[in-house]
């Protein structure tokens, strides 16, 4: 699990979707809002229901997102401090290794 400064608040989501700069891979699109206030890097998970219907299954790919976050910050990946939202967007991912995650999201952040 994240530490807690580590983790958006529920209210920041909607604004950070709608205003983020959007950045697209082939099963999941990230959010990113930048700003020098901001201590330390923030994240949050997305998974809907049309990726799938059963909650274990989305609650999968979230303990997978964040497990790969939580791998990146602990090899000391540099991430700009603010605000990012993952917005999963294909079941496919479950079946991806959490290495492989982590490149894969690392990849997308280092692009921007």
């Amino acid at each position: 699990m994240l530490r807690k400064q580590q983790r958006l608040k529920s209210g920041e989501i909607p604004h950070l979707a709608r205003r983020g700069r959007r950045v697209y891979s082939e099963d999941f699109e990230l959010r990113m809002w930048w700003d020098n206030k901001f201590k330390e890097p923030a994240f949050a998970v997305s998974v809907s229901t049309t990726v799938d219907k059963r909650a274990v299954v989305r609650n999968r790919i979230r303990r997978k997102f964040k497990s790969a976050i939580k791998d990146l910050i602990e090899k000391g990946a540099k991430f700009r401090n603010g605000k990012y939202l993952v917005i999963v967007r294909s079941a496919k991912i479950v079946d991806v290794p959490i290495e492989d995650l982590s490149k894969l999201l690392y990849k997308a952040v280092a692009t921007n």
